[in-house]
């Protein structure tokens, strides 16, 4: 069964009141409001765009920091992560 517009209106402001502080939602949230098969690839795109407008920004994951324990092992961290933070790539320099 398809979600109607309104449907959707109405889960997209629900979701971008509890992102509101944060500024963001992952895909994953975004699915979890949207399942796929009840929606259509354009209300997906709306959807994202009206979030975008209330200044709320899609994400693929969130990292939390973490206390370290020990060394860190800079072989495990990807590629993507190493690019995206600074500070690892200056850690993995030394």
């Amino acid at each position: 069964m398809k979600l109607s517009d309104d449907q959707i209106a109405a889960a997209i402001k629900q979701l971008a009141a509890t992102c509101r502080d944060r500024r963001y939602v992952t895909y994953a949230q975004l699915d979890a409001v949207l399942p796929v098969g009840q929606v259509s690839s354009e209300q997906i795109e709306d959807a994202m765009s009206l979030l975008a407008e209330l200044g709320i920004n899609v994400v693929e994951a969130v990292l939390r920091a973490q206390p370290i324990q020990g060394k860190i092992d800079y072989a495990e961290l990807s590629r993507e992560h190493i690019a995206r933070y600074p500070k690892i790539r200056a850690r993995l320099a030394e």
